[in-house]
């Protein structure tokens, strides 16, 4: 008798306790990813300063270490990873000896996309270089748990900063 009921006590724990915890990796995973994207942007930004000359963060093709494209507009998916260069001849092609930074080693259940397309460029003053205005967002989230989403903006100065108000479903920063 108490082992049935030790049983029923467990099972209705770990009924409670299984979706919480699988909410809890989900939140994990995009806030490492979101981590990952928030210093590989600041280590460009702080590579155009430092250099002098325009740095890039561009999404990483699947199959080896260069850039995916070259678009500043149009929705992409930066799931395979990034890469950081420091473009010291400003033609946003990858050369040899600028390569910084690769990133790709993100979970498979994680997804980020860039509405300002393939890649992301600063000049020497650290500010961002595109073709419209206002702040670039990146949106992370993770399959496990599609309510765990979270937002990237980088201002046109620059600043990258954490949109504390996310809203997953209209995919916009609320923040007051």
């Amino acid at each position: 008798m108490e082992l049935l009921v030790t049983i029923a006590v467990l099972s209705i724990v770990l009924t409670i306790a299984i979706p919480s915890f699988t909410s809890f990796i989900a939140d994990s995973r995009t806030s490492a990813a979101r981590n990952k994207l928030t210093s590989s942007i600041s280590l460009a930004r702080s590579e155009a300063i430092k250099t002098g000359a325009q740095a890039v963060i561009c999404r990483r093709n699947a199959n080896a270490n260069t850039c995916a494209g070259n678009s500043t507009s149009g929705t992409a998916a930066w799931s395979n990873g990034w890469l950081v260069y420091a473009d010291a001849d400003e033609d946003t092609v990858l050369d040899a000896g600028e390569l910084v930074r690769v990133v790709e080693d993100l979970p498979e259940q994680t997804t980020i996309t860039f509405a300002g397309g393939d890649l992301l460029r600063f000049d020497n003053l650290g500010a961002l270089v595109r073709t419209g205005t206002g702040e670039q967002i990146f949106a992370v989230s993770d399959s496990a748990d599609s309510s765990k989403g979270q937002a990237l903006s980088i201002l046109p100065t620059g600043r990258v900063r954490t949109c504390v108000d996310w809203n997953v479903v209209g995919q916009t920063c609320d923040d007051s």
